[in-house]
């Protein structure tokens, strides 16, 4: 039951469908947001399992998203006389993508500034009215991602194609193209509504990421094939009683991230 199933088989089954994110500096700590959903079954033990899609390239693209922890686990605040909104709080998560396969060429993200963090009632509205764009008026994003500024999105760490680690400062167009097996780590800053003091608060609100993904057979993709070939590739957050695994509260009103390396399993 701990690796997922009552068998071997159910256990491999759910192994196999629990994509694990690529192991790199930036990516060591929770992943808050995976491919994989969770349920529970009536014994309290969770399974992995992969939420299928109609998009035909969800096979391999993988997202994963972990949380640049603040050492108070707070939401970030601005002065009034910032360049960024001092009403608002601001998050920063690490979001890593990866063209999981060996094969089927390249996979383009064009622009990663259209990457939307989702509530539940947010992926109703994208269901229903067929949106694909944060602009729509009636699915204003309740987390918009921070465009511009010091705190636009980054990229932290890049493994190419050829083996070659690379870090970059900056993502220039704004575009990203995945070799096979290649993977990025971004840095973006989430803008949070004001009442959101903690990291849980977002965390627990958040129901998916969802970002824009060009998937090709070849090695280059045309610009006329991008708008018509579009899709979204998504990450799944963890259900409220998980990300509270990974937090404890101190007196006070504080809250303090729990070292689980150091849990000893009873």
């Amino acid at each position: 039951m701990s690796y997922g199933g009552s068998t071997w088989k159910e256990a491999y089954r759910s192994l196999s469908t629990t994509r694990r994110i690529p192991e790199t500096s930036y990516t060591s700590s929770t992943v808050f947001a995976s491919p994989s959903k969770y349920r529970f079954q009536n014994s309290g033990n969770r399974t992995a399992y992969l939420k299928l899609s109609k998009n035909y390239a969800v096979d391999y693209r993988g997202v994963w998203s972990l949380v640049n922890h603040s050492q108070n686990c707070h939401t970030k605040s601005v002065t009034s006389s910032s360049f960024y909104d001092a009403h608002r709080r601001y998050l920063e998560v690490k979001v890593c993508l990866q063209n999981t396969k060996s094969g089927y060429g390249c996979i383009v993200i064009p622009d990663i500034r259209r990457i939307r963090f989702v509530t539940v009632n947010e992926e109703k509205c994208y269901t229903s009215c067929g949106c694909d764009d944060t602009s729509c008026d009636d699915c204003a994003p309740s987390f918009p991602i921070v465009k511009h500024g010091q705190w636009a999105p980054k990229v932290l760490h890049r493994t190419r194609f050829n083996g070659c680690d690379c870090k970059e400062k900056d993502v220039g167009s704004n575009e990203i193209s995945l070799h096979p097996l290649e993977c990025v780590v971004l840095s973006i800053h989430v803008s949070c509504p004001p009442e959101m003091v903690y990291e849980t608060d977002v965390l627990s609100t958040l129901s998916s990421i969802q970002v824009p993904v060009v998937p090709s057979t070849g090695w280059q993709v045309k610009q006329s094939e991008c708008s018509l070939r579009t899709s979204f590739a998504t990450a799944f957050f963890l259900p409220e009683e998980l990300v509270w695994e990974y937090y404890t509260q101190l007196p006070g009103g504080c809250l303090s991230l729990v070292d689980r390396s150091r849990l000893i399993p009873v």
